[in-house]
């Protein structure tokens, strides 16, 4: 299983910031990487958790992506 690193963009989502540069690309690139599970840093007990196929589709695949129509405060609450 490989995996990718997501945690820049879900971090930058729970704090309501616009995303660019290195969160659009992660944004844009997972779904595009087949057999790839994304995955956060849990800062508090220093290991990655996988994101759920939820989480995925409401953070990265409905969420960050180019052309989604989803406001701050709604991708804030699904990023926590």
């Amino acid at each position: 299983m490989r995996l990718i690193d997501v945690t820049d963009l879900v971090e930058f989502l729970q704090r309501q910031e616009s995303v660019s540069g290195v969160q659009r690309v992660v944004a844009e690139v997972t779904p595009l990487i087949s057999d790839t599970t994304p995955v956060v840093l849990d800062r508090g007990r220093g290991v990655f958790i996988a994101l759920t196929d939820e989480e995925r589709a409401q953070v990265i695949d409905a969420g960050a992506r180019l052309g989604a129509d989803r406001d701050r405060a709604s991708l804030a609450h699904h990023a926590s």
